[in-house]
């Protein structure tokens, strides 16, 4: 039998799983924590991996071979690396640099976020979790439409209800969020004092008003001068999402 006939004889099921054992078994550790994270839809986490690879391998060599593909993968400077993301496990993900390319693949815009759903999602992620009417009744808008938009990008979910009369839905922040804003976790969210004016910002600005002056310039005590010619719809940035995970292994 030539090369061409053993290229077209049809392998039953039963004959490829035989024949597939052998090689699963010669598997090296990394080589099968390749699969498990290739195969993953989304970030697998330490302890996912030693339990899917254990038996003769412990918990320190998933960590050791962990750490080797996260360098092998660095120096390799190819078009797809591994990431590690604090709190969310591993995952690989196209590099930055081939963002252009991969525009062009898929032919499709980064899907722009509106200053209201900002502003929407942040109250979420503040006060979460949270009603659509305590939305509603911060903004003194309705934001039927912009939860909805928020629930379809998966950037929140509605996790329970509320427990008064009409048991209304809360909602809260996802994983997707913390991916899209390079977070480990909700607390990593800057504090709102961090939006405040100073307190001796404040004691300028009263004694401006004590002293008759009626127009003060807000924005000098909260932030920059907004930028007139600044698009009014806000994109996601094209690319890898997730920071380098710098080694660390999430138990």
């Amino acid at each position: 039998m030539n090369e061409e006939d053993v290229l077209n004889q049809e392998v039953s099921d039963e004959e490829l799983e035989q024949i597939s054992l052998p090689l699963a078994e010669g598997l090296r550790l990394d080589a099968k924590i390749e699969a498990v994270i290739f195969a993953s839809q989304k970030p697998v986490k330490t302890m996912e991996i030693f339990d899917l690879v254990q038996g003769s391998a412990t918990l320190k060599d998933v960590q050791d071979a962990l750490s080797h593909l996260l360098e092998y993968y660095r120096d390799r400077a190819g078009g797809f690396t591994l990431r590690y993301t604090k709190g969310l496990g591993y995952q690989f993900q196209t590099v930055p640099a081939a963002a252009s390319i991969l525009e062009h693949q898929f032919a499709q815009r980064p899907r722009p976020i509106s200053r209201a759903a900002l502003e929407t999602l942040a109250i979420i992620a503040y006060r979460q979790p949270v009603t659509r009417a305590e939305v509603e009744y911060i903004r003194g808008v309705d934001a039927g439409s912009i939860v909805k938009n928020l629930l379809e990008r998966d950037l929140i979910a509605c996790t329970g209800r509320k427990e008064i009369a009409g048991r209304p839905m809360v909602f809260s922040t996802t994983p997707e969020f913390l991916k899209v804003f390079q977070l480990s976790h909700v607390k990593d969210l800057p504090t709102l004092e961090s939006f405040q004016p100073s307190h001796e910002a404040l004691q300028k600005a009263l004694e401006k008003l004590e002293q008759g002056e009626q127009l003060v310039d807000v924005e000098d005590y909260i932030g920059d001068q907004p930028d007139e010619n600044a698009d009014p719809e806000i994109s996601f940035s094209a690319g890898d999402l997730l920071p380098p995970g710098g080694g660390e292994v999430d138990l």
